[in-house]
């Protein structure tokens, strides 16, 4: 019996971004439910060193992907998340 094989399979892990695969799994718990998360407990839910979730936290509010919570810790989803949402 072959085996089927799905696209993400055919896709050679050399050719993946291991920074952007980090940054959406920051991504993806923030938008399931821990949106008041610190850097520090972000990167022991993703298993990073702190330094390298802070440079992904930092881009991605920078580029609107993310806000800072006001008045409480952590971070949200950001407006550009939701602009791409309504395009898709």
């Amino acid at each position: 019996m072959s085996k089927v094989y799905s696209r993400t399979d055919i896709i050679d892990k050399r050719q993946r971004s291991q920074t952007l695969v980090r940054g959406l799994k920051i991504l993806e718990l923030i938008a399931n439910g821990k949106p008041n998360l610190s850097v520090r407990e972000l990167a022991e839910e993703v298993n990073l060193p702190k330094s390298v979730v802070h440079r992904l936290i930092s881009t991605l509010e920078g580029e609107r992907y993310v806000q800072k919570n006001s008045g409480k810790p952590g971070y949200r989803l950001g407006t550009k998340l939701w602009w791409l949402g309504c395009a898709a």
